[in-house]
């Protein structure tokens, strides 16, 4: 039956199973079955998006985050802001350290981070602190784009970010003290 669904649609079926938090083994099993035969028909989205949705549901999937890392290594170049960060959060998720897929993704995103939005901001850095990889050009990219769009970060934005350096004992005064200012007024609106 998987074999009639068009690959948007097989990546859509595994989002939808991880949103809902929905482990269905089986169901996984197939759609990694038509995913490694079909890989050629997939858009970086859905790829993304089935490797976000197997660490959202803890599945390591050995084959298909195999052939997951050599298509987003192919296609790096063309990947968007969240087809970056997704793979790098996933593979942090399921504790998995991909050094080369990791590292061209860190090239990758400093060439894009002004497309980046917060979410994408602090997952990336946030994927390579919990698999203690400090790359510092990245870091430094990261920083400078997050200090500019400070303002549209969300708490967990901003926790996830200082987490990060906290973790990678990186000390970026600049970013840190405006996760401070910008965090202040946020906890003061909390506790009112």
């Amino acid at each position: 039956m998987l074999t009639q669904f068009h690959p948007q649609g097989l990546s859509n079926l595994a989002w939808s199973s991880a949103k809902c938090s929905i482990l269905d083994i089986p169901l996984l099993d197939a759609i990694s079955a038509q995913v490694l035969t079909r890989i050629r028909d997939f858009h970086t989205q859905g790829m993304s998006n089935i490797a976000w949705s197997l660490s959202k549901l803890s599945v390591e999937h050995g084959p298909l985050l195999s052939a997951l890392s050599e298509y987003t290594l192919l296609r790096v170049a063309k990947s968007s802001p969240q087809d970056l960060a997704n793979p790098a959060w996933a593979y942090a998720t399921l504790a998995l350290q991909n050094l080369p897929l990791l590292h061209s993704i860190s090239a990758a995103a400093r060439t894009r981070i002004d497309y980046f939005n917060p979410q994408n901001l602090s997952n990336t850095p946030w994927a390579f602190a919990k698999l203690s990889i400090c790359v510092l050009p990245l870091l430094s990219a990261i920083s400078a784009a997050s200090i500019a769009t400070l303002s549209h970060f969300n708490t967990q934005n901003m926790s996830n970010t200082a987490w990060s350096l906290a973790t990678l004992i990186v000390h970026d005064c600049p970013l840190m003290d405006s996760i401070s200012s910008s965090a202040r007024p946020k906890l003061l609106d909390a506790s009112t």
